[in-house]
């Protein structure tokens, strides 16, 4: 959680420091679940802040991997939707319609949980994509 706060002050050294200790912890005593849950999330925040795209990648399909397992699918739902959003931001050729793909994923999700709010977000995006 540290780590996540310096990635949004963007003090990105500080937040390698604290997921360098998160790591370190649990080599040394096991992870629990939310441990490994949040340090996903810094990570791949970390890494689009970074825009190390590739250390991003992989982080989102860690986490989503690790969603999908546990059924939480609100998690699930939201990590895609930020996932095109980091996509967005790389903006590289083919991005656009990898962020239709995930956008719509996302939604649906939201749909089916019952979670219009959050539909609602990512349809939004969806109208602003050219």
């Amino acid at each position: 959680l540290l780590a996540m706060k310096h990635v949004q002050q963007s003090d990105f050294q500080e937040a390698h420091r604290w997921l360098d200790e998160a790591r370190e912890k649990e080599a040394e005593q096991g992870s629990l679940f939310f441990d490994t849950f949040f340090r996903l999330i810094a990570e791949r925040r970390l890494a689009v802040a970074e825009r190390d795209w590739p250390e991003a990648w992989s982080a989102f399909e860690s986490f989503i991997e690790m969603v999908e397992k546990s059924g939480m699918r609100w998690w699930r739902a939201q990590a895609l939707r930020e996932w095109a959003e980091a996509h967005l931001a790389r903006g590289e050729s083919g991005d656009e319609e990898r962020v239709r793909e995930l956008l719509l994923e996302s939604q649906a999700e939201f749909e089916d949980m019952g979670a219009p709010i959050y539909a609602a977000q990512v349809k939004e995006i969806l109208s602003g994509l050219a």
